[in-house]
């Protein structure tokens, strides 16, 4: 997954924060990245998460968040009420089994470059109502 993650990093703009246990957070400065370029790095994970090795779940969201530096060496701390969505939204996928989960506000974003059904709407712990979610068209043709 190293070398895929990488490339997400050269090849389409995005940059990996961090690692975190079973997962890592890739972002993209939305002051220098065309929406396709997301796109197009999706698809590339997508296409790493249908080979199954390893094995993981996708979350995607477009909002603000803040990065600056953290105490450790070499670490970058990152914050915000859309990264916290963004978790939330990770968990919504986890409990539900869906291999990726988008938000209603990435799908707008990526909107007509990705084809994606909904997966229903679903209440977030310490978000007010229920929020639309998608997913891959392809995961519901099979």
């Amino acid at each position: 997954m190293d070398r895929g993650v990488s490339a997400c990093d050269r090849k389409h703009g995005g940059t990996v924060n961090k690692f975190l246990g079973d997962g890592l957070l890739a972002h993209w400065n939305a002051r220098s990245t065309e929406s396709a370029n997301v796109a197009l790095a999706l698809e590339a994970f997508r296409s790493m998460q249908l080979r199954g090795q390893p094995a993981f779940r996708m979350a995607l969201h477009f909002g603000k968040a803040v990065f600056g530096a953290a105490h450790a060496a070499g670490e970058t701390t990152t914050l915000g009420q859309d990264l916290n969505f963004l978790f939330r939204m990770e968990r919504v996928a986890a409990a539900n089994r869906f291999p990726c989960v988008i938000s209603q506000v990435a799908r707008a974003e990526l909107s007509p470059a990705f084809d994606c059904e909904p997966l229903g709407a679903f209440p977030l712990k310490g978000f007010e109502g229920e929020h639309d979610f998608f997913g891959y068209a392809s995961d519901f043709t099979s």
